[in-house]
């Protein structure tokens, strides 16, 4: 259950709080042993498991006048909207007494029938869930509210493992949202990553697209989720073909690669690259998945990762011919060089790709790095130096090492130890010693005073 509520008006502030259950005690109103006056007491963090200890330990017959009394003590829904809830998730079976008291103390709440389909989920009443839902949205003129509630349910009933159910239940003004919402809490990384589906996530998404199908035809994001499906199943040929499908399908309808990103062809094209990337057929993904540039990019990012820097340079060459005034390619060719120590190549194809206009953000990030590194290896300190920040400018967490680096290097270990003792201050030194450059120099160089304060992590 997601608690993470900013609509809650919690009332009082925590020193209010506390200051009214201490008046209530000394009017002889509140008594320690119902739990009042310890909530009052209780940390803010700490309120929330002190009210679920009470439903665990506390007589049923007794909660419905412990939420009077919250909500008597807060002045507002918080405190008594926890204790429901907390009776919602720990005892289903005596939430009914608690909604009752609930719609007597706040009859007027907007969330009355979001807690109700809460308890009957909880509860096993699927069927009841829905059709509060469809009474309270029936009771709506504002879209945006009634948009509200939909999802409010659509998530209640995904998390209740009723995703199909939830579909189902929708009108068919709501199908193609509703149905990208659902097989959108089973992708992750909305879909963008390598990760393929868990087997059961793979199998509720089938029939989600089914009944979606069936519902609206064979629409493009039906076929792209076919094809998540499939891949989630280990089929790799047949989720590259349903997603060179879903690719050709969005061209026809006026929705292919442009100069604005499309989201849903973004994602479709990377999905299409991952699987033909596992089926070993990476020279097909460059020449079928526009546009050219993007999946360039992706493409030797995978080979990267993959350890074959060849066939990054190779990939290179034949886009150089392609693309020759690509940003990315001084990057990914100075890749190639740095990867085979050839730091002093690397160097110039770093800076022309960080002059560029606009790099992506991480590409930039690993361009900074390398050449510091590049400098560093190849003696030049002095540059090297030149690029360390101070620490309230920094951007990247790896620029908190490169001060060390630098000291390290030039065998000042003085500095080393108070550049350490400032990094220690927000983070383990364990990442100094992990650092491919500066690990072996801690480790091995003439700074036994820094090892002995700073020491190493266990093998």
């Amino acid at each position: 259950m997601d608690r993470s509520r900013s609509w809650r008006n919690v009332g009082l502030t925590a020193v209010g709080l506390a200051a009214a259950g201490f008046a209530l005690r000394v009017a002889g109103l509140v008594g320690a042993a119902d739990g009042v006056a310890e909530v009052a007491d209780a940390d803010p963090q700490q309120r929330l498991p002190v009210i679920r200890r009470l439903v665990r330990e506390g007589p049923p017959a007794g909660r419905p006048e412990l939420l009077r009394r919250f909500a008597e003590l807060d002045g507002g829904e918080g405190l008594a909207t926890e204790l429901l809830l907390a009776t919602i998730d720990l005892d289903p079976a005596g939430a009914d007494a608690m909604l009752e008291a609930y719609r007597g103390l706040f009859p007027d709440s907007p969330f009355l029938s979001t807690w109700t389909i809460e308890a009957r989920l909880k509860q096993g009443r699927v069927d009841e869930a829905v059709q509060i839902h469809r009474e309270a949205a029936a009771k709506v003129s504002d879209e945006v509210v009634r948009r509200g509630l939909l999802d409010q349910f659509t998530r209640q009933m995904a998390d209740a493992g009723r995703a199909p159910e939830a579909y189902a239940a929708v009108e068919t003004r709501d199908a193609e949202y509703v149905f990208r919402l659902l097989a959108g809490r089973l992708e992750p990384g909305a879909g963008y990553g390598p990760e393929r589906l868990k087997p059961e996530e793979a199998s509720t998404l089938r029939a989600l697209v089914a009944a979606h199908e069936a519902r609206i035809g064979r629409s493009p994001s039906v076929v792209y989720h076919l094809g998540r499906a499939d891949e989630g199943e280990g089929r790799d040929e047949a989720a590259q073909g349903l997603y060179g499908e879903a690719m050709r399908a969005l061209v026809a309808a006026g929705c292919g690669p442009g100069p604005a990103v499309d989201a849903d062809w973004d994602r479709i094209r990377n999905r299409r690259i991952n699987c033909l990337f596992r089926l070993g057929r990476w020279e097909q993904a460059y020449d079928e998945c526009e546009p050219t540039k993007a999946t360039f990019d992706r493409l030797c990012q995978l080979l990267e990762e993959a350890g074959r820097v060849d066939d990054v340079e190779k990939l290179a060459a034949r886009h150089r011919r392609r693309a020759p005034d690509d940003p990315a390619l001084a990057f990914w060719e100075a890749a190639v060089r740095w990867s085979r120590g050839e730091y002093a190549e690397a160097l110039p194809l770093l800076d022309d790709y960080l002059r560029r206009a606009e790099p992506p953000r991480e590409r930039a990030r690993a361009a900074m790095d390398r050449k510091f590194r590049s400098l560093v290896h190849l003696g030049r300190l002095d540059e090297a130096r030149a690029m360390v920040a101070p620490a309230a400018v920094r951007r990247w967490p790896e620029q908190a090492l490169w001060g060390m680096i630098v000291a390290a290097k030039a065998g000042d270990e003085a500095a080393l130890g108070l550049l350490m003792a400032e990094y220690a201050d927000t983070r383990s030194t364990d990442g100094a010693y992990a650092d491919e450059d500066l690990g072996p120099l801690l480790r091995d160089g003439p700074f036994a005073a820094v090892r002995e304060k700073f020491p190493p992590p266990a093998p």
